[in-house]
């Protein structure tokens, strides 16, 4: 899958990611960065440390197969929760994890109606997700719109969102988003 594969249409869907699993024979595939890339950053620019105490409580949003979650469970960070609407990538994921990561969280969820309560994480790491549920540029964004609406419903008093993506549509339409 290419650069120029986001946003589409199919990313939506369910199906999409179930057969997209199915297509890599379970082989993890990473949107954009991997964790090696992304730490120094959220390290430099909010303070991200596995020292902190109590640990922070991380959301990944659409994790699908990515390594993410696990190199951030390697890293210290142990109070991780990953959601996917696609089931079979929640399961897989699970059993890859189970043994070795025995304190993260896997739910099957949909990210545009999350079932947590208010001020639950201190940091919420999306890597492609808001790409995935914006579809493509001319469509209303209605699902972008109730996935941020989330995010912003689930910060604690201090928390952090960062968003690593690729959408353009973003800055051409920040009013509307």
């Amino acid at each position: 899958m290419g650069d120029n594969a986001l946003p589409n249409r199919s990313f939506k869907e369910q199906r999409f990611w179930d057969e997209f699993l199915v297509a890599r024979d379970g082989l993890p595939f990473e949107w954009y960065a991997q964790w090696s890339d992304l730490f120094p950053l959220l390290e430099r620019h909010c303070g991200l440390n596995p020292q902190l105490s109590p640990l922070p409580a991380v959301l990944i949003p659409g994790c699908g197969n990515s390594e993410l979650s696990s190199a951030m469970y390697d890293h210290g960070f142990t109070n991780i929760t990953n959601i996917d609407f696609s089931r079979s990538v929640i399961m897989e994921m699970m059993r890859r994890n189970i043994r070795d990561r025995p304190m993260m969280f896997w739910k099957v969820m949909d990210m545009t109606e999350m079932q947590f309560s208010n001020d639950s994480f201190d940091y919420i790491l999306d890597k492609g997700a808001l790409d995935a549920v914006l579809g493509q540029a001319d469509e209303d964004h209605a699902s972008g719109k109730r996935f941020l609406s989330e995010v912003r419903f689930l910060f604690l008093s201090i928390s952090f969102f960062f968003l690593f993506s690729r959408v353009t549509v973003l800055l051409d339409r920040s009013k509307e988003c």
